[in-house]
């Protein structure tokens, strides 16, 4: 933003009255005196003087020959960065008058015009800064529309607009279309810029992405252009005029353009249909993949990109599809250009499904929906889509996928988010990386206090709605429940499910409906359970390290702003090398060692994972079997033998009297799943992270203890490593992207 008016004992007393005042009087040739002493409040005696016809010296005047050197560099770069040719940037330059220009104590320049009138009175930095928010996010989802600008000589307008204009938290910088007919108004902002701000503020300004420029006497004309071919994302909404720059009768066209534009695109969208006939995707096998993602996401879009490198590796095409830079917010109408012109045998869709693209996705190419998050729309529909032939779905499978958009289980691909083996290798780690070694290291985005998500949902809510008045009561009511998770026979997420829905029902007096009791879940219960999960073991880690001497890193974006954990903060790290040097170097001499905040439910599915396993390839003890209710004497069994030492190791204990079974509703629910959709030994915790008592803690005490058997035991290294590979070879990349291609390429023809 520029800067604010300065602290001087002269500029302390000017207001935006007294610039009002002087371009009022400058405007109608008013009294010389009066001008001159407003002038002087301004912080400008040299140009009081001047006004007045006498001789008069001052630091506000701007060297001449400096002026003239900032007006050719700012013209030489608006030919880089293609905005002018350079017969049009000559052409501008001559324009500009570098005698009779000054700078204001708010760091104004104003300067003498070939009629005598004084400019830069109108749009001075005290103006500016009082202007109201120029961008604002309506919506709250983080995409500002764009913005016109229309005028930028002086550039106040242009640089506060610039400046709120910035990247958003997700990454997204909301486009500034600036457009200035006069090409030497252009260049004189610019070497203003240049002046005061230095080079690399002026090229950011020019910044081809976030900024589009449309100067000199074909300025509407390339605007209007650019807009008709870009009508695949979101258009500018308002109009900025630069005060003071004689381009008001330019207004009404500009809105003008912008209308028709607006208009063309509603169109242009409206003609975008999944029926639409375009071409027939291979029935047989797959060879062409396009991966959709938004590159506004912090882990999807690795997500896509790691897909696509791993089906290239099996043999088949594949693209990642997202905005074409960090200012487009695309529309439908931006895929489906790009679908029509790779001609896909499968879309991959992150997250979502295929009415949520709009219609982008033709009807007859088929479409996975591979989730990896609890989202709100996944939640429930309103019925008016159902899964076809050519639909399916493959990560985490929510019942509401099945119960509200009729996936099968032959459609389905059950899988825990997938490790690329390529990027997170067992290699050694670079010297480069070395800074990253300390004892105890997380990496999350989980940074927003649980308290402000809290306050902030609740105030979206609306206070006195059935779902504010509900959130209240399960902010009042979820800390026990976290607190027990551990506890024997207490299931985290069935709490959670059953607090909301007894929240929602005292909240409205009813029963709620259940797409409205998983909608409040899945967008507000859940998310604050999740941060206040993962904060209370950060907090834990601090306490440990800041008890023993440790070192802790906290790594991602925010946590340099959290109330207590700020002092261990580190910046958000890249996903790939650096990514993989950090979990590989959490200890100062040794590899990194996973661990894992537990709870009563992880061990649940180490029970039921065994109990199935058991069921499928062993017989019955017969001994031991009571009607339907099969047992297996732990003895028995070695893989039993093993859960049964490790949850004692734990103080939990598997079975009763040496036996463990299944229950009729567990064998009910058990001979219910579809082929293939079993809880496998892969969804086990206890399988994956091999010695949960070393690997797991559900207190602050029990963490300090891992890190410290962590950081003693000789077999931590080998561990570390078992892990790994473990990860790699059954949660591998490699194996979903061939259980993708197997899933799709039978089922379709």
């Amino acid at each position: 933003m520029p800067a604010a008016p300065s602290d001087s004992p002269a500029a302390s007393a000017v207001s935006l009255d007294d610039w009002r005042r002087a371009w009022s009087l400058s405007s109608r040739d008013g009294s010389p005196q009066e001008l001159g002493t407003l002038l002087e409040r301004l912080g400008l005696p040299s140009l009081a003087a001047a006004v007045r016809g006498v001789r008069g010296g001052g630091a506000d005047r701007i060297d001449a020959a400096a002026f003239a050197t900032a007006a050719d560099e700012a013209a030489l770069e608006l030919v880089a960065a293609g905005v002018l040719d350079r017969a049009e940037a000559a052409s501008a330059r001559d324009g500009v008058d570098p005698e009779s220009q000054f700078r204001a104590a708010d760091g104004s320049r104003v300067w003498a015009a070939g009629n005598g009138r004084l400019r830069g009175l109108r749009g001075s930095v005290t103006e500016v800064v009082a202007m109201p928010a120029l961008v604002s996010d309506e919506g709250g989802e983080g995409f500002p529309s764009p913005s016109v600008i229309l005028g930028v000589d002086p550039p106040a307008l242009l640089e506060r607009l610039w400046n709120e204009s910035a990247p958003r938290e997700n990454g997204y910088a909301p486009r500034v279309l600036v457009c200035e007919p006069d090409a030497a108004a252009a260049v004189s902002a610019l070497a203003d810029v240049l002046l005061k701000s230095g080079r690399d503020r002026l090229r950011d300004l020019l910044l081809r992405d976030r900024a589009v420029w449309f100067v000199g006497d074909g300025a509407m004309r390339r605007m209007e252009a650019w807009l008709s071919e870009h009508a695949d994302e979101a258009l500018p909404e308002r109009v900025h005029v630069t005060p003071g720059t004689g381009t008001a009768g330019f207004v009404d066209r500009v809105a003008a353009v912008l209308r028709d534009a607006h208009a063309a695109q509603a169109r242009a969208i409206s003609g975008v249909v999944p029926a639409r006939d375009v071409w027939e995707p291979d029935g047989g096998s797959v060879r062409r993949v396009q991966i959709l993602t938004s590159r506004y996401t912090a882990y999807v879009r690795f997500s896509a990109e790691d897909l696509a490198s791993e089906m290239r590796a099996q043999g088949v095409e594949a693209e990642v599809l997202q905005e074409r830079d960090g200012s487009c917010h695309a529309n439908p109408l931006y895929f489906a250009r790009r679908i029509d012109a790779f001609r896909p045998d499968l879309v991959v869709c992150i997250n979502y499904l295929r009415p949520h693209a709009g219609g982008a996705i033709p009807d007859r190419v088929p479409v996975v929906s591979w989730i990896q998050d609890a989202m709100p729309h996944l939640m429930g529909g309103d019925g008016s889509w159902r899964a076809g032939a050519r639909d399916f779905v493959a990560g985490y499978i929510y019942p509401s996928l099945r119960d509200a958009f009729g996936f099968d289980g032959a459609r389905t691909l059950r899988w825990s988010n997938p490790v690329s083996a390529a990027k997170f290798h067992a290699g050694p780690v670079g010297a480069e990386h070395g800074h990253h070694r300390c004892e105890i290291a997380m990496a999350t985005r989980h940074s927003e206090p649980p308290r402000t998500f809290f306050e902030r949902s609740v105030r979206a809510f609306g206070l006195d709605t059935p779902a504010g008045r509900a959130a209240r009561a399960i902010g009042a009511g979820i800390g026990p429940v976290i607190d027990g998770a551990a506890e024997p026979w207490r299931y985290l997420n069935h709490e959670l499910a059953e607090l909301t829905t007894r929240s929602l029902r005292d909240a409205a007096g009813a029963d709620p409906e259940p797409k409205a009791a998983s909608v409040l879940l899945n967008s507000f219960t859940l998310p604050l359970a999740d941060l206040i999960f993962r904060q209370q073991a950060a907090t834990w880690a601090a306490a440990a390290a800041g008890r023993r001497g440790w070192l802790f890193r906290l790594y991602g974006r925010g946590w340099d702003r959290h109330p207590t954990l700020a002092p261990h903060a580190r910046p958000e790290l890249t996903h790939g090398e650096e990514l993989r040097a950090h979990e590989a170097g959490a200890h100062k001499q040794h590899s990194g060692l996973p661990l894992v905040r537990r709870t009563f439910e992880d061990w649940d599915r180490t029970r039921r994972s065994l109990l199935h396993h058991t069921r499928a390839h062993r017989e019955a003890d017969l001994s031991m079997i009571r009607g339907r209710h099969p047992g297996y004497a732990i003895a028995n069994h070695p893989e039993a033998m093993r859960v049964a030492a490790a949850m004692g190791a734990l103080g939990q204990t598997l079975g009763h009297d040496g036996l463990f079974g299944m229950s009729p509703s567990e064998i009910e629910a058990y001979e219910s799943m579809p082929a293939g959709q079993r809880l496998s030994p892969d969804r086990d915790p206890n399988r994956l992270l091999i010695d949960v008592s070393e690997t797991t803690f559900a207190s602050e005490a029990e963490l300090e203890q891992c890190v410290e058997l962590a950081m003693s035991r000789p077999r931590r290294d080998g561990l570390s490593r078992a892990i790994g590979k473990r990860c790699r070879e059954r949660f591998g990349l490699d194996r979903f992207a061939r259980g993708l291609l197997d899933l799709v390429g039978g089922r379709v023809g």
